[in-house]
């Protein structure tokens, strides 16, 4: 598609893409849960842009272009691996792409079983392809969607759905429950504010309904979490496999109490794998989302950010089948 032959290197996948990078990714549910990440150099990424629409690099107009091109390709990796898993049996669909930009963070899936990471080099260029991936606990008795089963998404049940009182009631109640901590949702117009290093929970929800949900915090508070979590003493440190545990318990619970709501009010979907975002400057997002959502709570000068994008398979389905029509129009 875009007249580059990549070969494959031996090269160890961390660190090897550069300070300005873009990172896409899809997560996949279903009997295979998982996700595929895939990270390339901003400058790299504008010369694939470029030869995937055909144009002169210095004709990229923004990152917009780009962000679709890292999109197309992320589709088209996880789709390949998607279909050979299916062809196996192991019935899976795909998340909507998400794509975190930055110069300083790491991403790296969790509570995945197998893990494979490779790097492919194009010129002076690399890019990395990494892949995290588990058998279903459900898989063996079938307690997992058949996706090909479930009924279309009513678009007027996603814009009724009151995310606000679900979530809120979600994070408080764990972070009462299990940290003892008391937070309060804020009133103000939200912002996301990333001025130091920051941890990043991340959960998809993946069927008639898609969608992701991003769970923000300090890294400082991070540790408070995780020893309050732990029942660790003051004085003793915290590990960061601790801190990517603790973090991958809240996404899986308030993710999974948020599914629960969905599946009640017909909104059908399953649970990715969460990811794990680390750094001090990136900003997640996801493309073509019809509702987005962002909470903001507080415990004393401590800040924890909820964000949440939502739309249905049918839409996703709709934008993939006119970016389909588009490109096989002939040339007028």
């Amino acid at each position: 598609m875009m007249s580059m032959e990549l070969v494959l290197s031996d090269e160890e996948t961390d660190d090897v893409i550069g300070s300005n990078h873009i990172v896409g990714s899809v997560s996949m549910a279903g009997k295979i849960l998982g996700s595929i990440i895939i990270k390339l150099s901003e400058k790299f990424s504008k010369i694939v842009a470029a030869a995937m629409l055909g144009i002169e690099v210095d004709n990229i107009e923004g990152a917009e272009e780009v962000k679709d091109v890292v999109n197309e390709v992320c589709n088209i990796v996880g789709g390949s691996l998607k279909s050979n898993f299916c062809d196996a049996g192991l019935i899976c669909e795909l998340s909507p792409p998400s794509f975190i930009t930055g110069t300083d963070f790491k991403i790296e899936s969790l509570n995945t079983d197998r893990h494979e990471s490779y790097t492919f080099t194009y010129q002076e260029h690399k890019i990395s392809v990494i892949v995290g991936v588990k058998i279903s606990e459900g898989a063996e008795n079938d307690q997992v969607f058949n996706f090909k089963q479930l009924d279309p998404l009513d678009p007027e049940a996603l814009q009724d759905f009151d995310i606000k009182s679900h979530t809120s009631k979600s994070l408080i109640d764990v972070f009462d429950s299990m940290l003892s901590m008391q937070l309060v949702l804020s009133e103000d117009t939200p912002e996301i504010k990333i001025d130091a290093e920051s941890i990043a929970g991340s959960v998809s929800f993946i069927g008639p309904l898609m969608g992701s949900i991003n769970l923000i915090v300090s890294k400082k508070f991070s540790r408070g979490i995780t020893s309050s979590m732990l029942g660790m003493d003051d004085n003793e440190k915290v590990e960061e496999d601790e801190i990517k545990d603790v973090i991958n318990e809240l996404c899986n619970i308030v993710g999974g109490n948020l599914k629960s709501k969905f599946c009640d009010a017909g909104m059908m979907c399953e649970l990715s794998t969460p990811s794990f975002t680390a750094g001090s400057d990136f900003i997640i997002e996801s493309k073509n989302m019809t509702r987005r959502e962002l909470f903001v709570f507080h415990k004393n000068d401590e800040t924890v950010y909820v964000e949440i994008g939502l739309r249905s398979a049918e839409v996703m389905k709709k934008k993939l089948d006119e970016d389909n029509v588009d490109e096989n129009m002939p040339e007028s």
